[in-house]
């Protein structure tokens, strides 16, 4: 950890750690030695809490104690100052260097959205307890604090109490995950066999997980998307299926289906997402979902509009409900798509084709359509072919599913933010859902 910071390389690095494993230590050193050794560096540190910031910055000034050669960097006169004297100079969120390098402490301020992180960039950026930070808020108003230097690092480190960010980038290519486990840490010495067998018997099994395997939980009960289902979707592409989409794109092979599924928002926090799926050999190809921030519904329009003059989709799926309609009123107005037209009722009742014993299952459209995708996904028939970045499957894994007092099956979705990802791709199954490829109706 100490070497990764001092060096920034890997540049972004996520990290899970069992409960009293030292990592706070090592944090406090690697950024010491860093804005020791390199001039100008503005290091960050970000917590969820203000009681978080300041435990990471008590270590930071503890050990800036440590060492002659580093209490002479600060940029006061320390000499014949006793060490307590010296505690009351320092300010709990701000250290500034003779070297012209900082380290600052930042509350990341949940409730107000992370507003207090506005204004800020840094060459090293890190967060610690990152699972305790909505996902959002770091897309949003942490990441863009890298952008100040292109020598910017970025490292988190906490917990995995929840399926967040940091799970997000432990399953990314482009970035560096690793874990120290209770058992590391037995083979360490930082902890004892006796100590963690006894914290195992102690605690439920997904407590202990979390706490002291550094791992994320097991899947809930409640949740919708299984890690079978999810490992499924989002595995690596075969060499034999990317053979087949690279001859589809080329134009050897023709797919048995083209769609499109429009998630549709307009100048609000949500976005407007289109996902394009194919069907070849019973299976459903997600080929890119593409997000358009705070943009009219003629706009939305006008670009599916577009998209299909170059695809020339079998189906167009849009959210009809609400800002939706007006998006599902244009396109019928175009002659080029007026015949491709699926407006999907997400609230709606489940068409009468379906099943009596299965109507009976759901609470309405969204519910059924979301359980058939899972059900699909857990026979490997959805497979995600486009840029994985993490977004869908934080969506997915969030969503939930409850049983109502009259027995049926309603969807639950995350409180911070609107799934957008997953509902886009979620109404572009609904057509083979459905089976009403290109018919222009209401559902």
């Amino acid at each position: 950890m100490i070497r990764w910071i001092v060096f920034k390389y890997p540049k972004k690095i996520v990290c899970t750690a069992t409960t009293r494993a030292g990592k706070s230590l090592a944090l406090s050193i690697g950024l010491i030695l860093l804005a020791c050794l390199f001039p100008g560096e503005k290091i960050r540190v970000i917590a969820p809490t203000i009681d978080h910031t300041k435990i990471i910055m008590g270590y930071i000034i503890q050990h800036f104690l440590d060492s002659n050669d580093f209490m002479n960097m600060l940029m006061f006169d320390v000499k014949n100052l006793g060490v307590e004297r010296i505690k009351k100079e320092l300010t709990k969120h701000k250290l500034t260097l003779i070297n012209n390098s900082e380290i600052m402490a930042i509350t990341a301020n949940i409730s107000g959205e992370g507003r207090s992180l506005v204004g800020f960039g840094g060459t090293m950026i890190v967060i610690d307890e990152i699972e305790q930070m909505p996902t959002e808020l770091i897309r949003t108003k942490v990441m863009r604090m890298l952008g100040d230097s292109k020598d910017a690092a970025f490292f988190g480190i906490g917990n995995p109490v929840s399926y967040g960010f940091m799970y997000e980038k432990s399953i990314d290519p482009d970035w560096k995950f690793f874990k120290i486990d209770c058992w590391e840490c037995i083979r360490e010495g930082r902890l004892t066999k006796e100590f963690v067998e006894e914290r195992q018997k102690e605690m439920l099994p997904n407590e202990f997980k979390v706490w002291y395997e550094a791992d994320w939980p097991d899947e809930l009960s409640d949740q919708l998307f299984s890690h079978a289902a999810l490992n499924k979707i989002f595995a690596p592409l075969t060499e034999q299926e990317k053979s087949l989409l690279e001859k589809i794109e080329s134009g050897e092979l023709k797919p048995d289906q083209r769609i499109i599924g429009i998630d549709v928002a307009r100048y609000g926090v949500d976005l407007t997402v289109f996902s394009e799926i194919i069907l070849y050999g019973g299976i459903w190809f997600v080929l890119f979902q593409k997000p358009f921030p705070k943009q009219s519904t003629m706009v939305t329009a006008g670009i599916a509009v577009s998209m299909d003059q170059s695809k020339n989709y079998d189906a167009i799926l849009v959210d009809d409900p609400g800002l939706g309609g007006g998006v599902t009123d244009r396109l019928a107005e175009q002659d080029e798509t007026r015949d491709k037209i699926v407006p999907y009722l997400g609230g709606s009742q489940i068409p009468q084709d379906v099943q009596e014993s299965e109507r009976k299952k759901y609470a309405n459209l969204t519910a059924y359509c979301f359980k058939q995708f899972t059900m699909m996904a857990a026979n490997g028939e959805v497979r995600f072919a486009g840029l994985n970045d993490g977004k869908l499957l934080g969506e997915l894994r969030k969503i939930l599913f409850e049983q109502m007092s009259n027995g049926k099956i309603k969807i639950i979705k995350p409180a911070d933010k609107s799934p957008d990802f997953a509902d886009s791709l979620n109404i572009a199954l609904a057509n083979s859902v459905l089976n009403k490829p290109g018919i222009f109706t209401t559902i």
